[in-house]
């Protein structure tokens, strides 16, 4: 699997740190050259306050560094 194959996934505590420290633009200088994304969930639960909410919905649409995607689900048989 090459490095670029690999998708970063945020969870709601790094998306609250980088916005409260204003530094959430440099994810993607960070953790380049990988896609980066948030799961469905984490989007609720970090959307819950206002502020973040705005600019999380900023970075998504704007940006378009972040995507966000559902919950991988696999059946599993045992």
């Amino acid at each position: 699997m090459s490095k670029s194959a690999k998708i970063i996934l945020l969870d709601a505590d790094v998306i609250s740190h980088f916005i409260s420290c204003n530094e959430i633009l440099y994810l993607h200088k960070i953790l380049g050259p990988h896609p980066i994304a948030i799961l469905e969930n984490v989007y609720k639960e970090v959307a819950r306050i206002p502020s973040r909410k705005r600019i999380l919905d900023n970075l998504l649409n704007s940006v378009r560094i972040v995507s966000i995607m559902e919950f991988p689900i696999a059946d599993i048989e045992i």
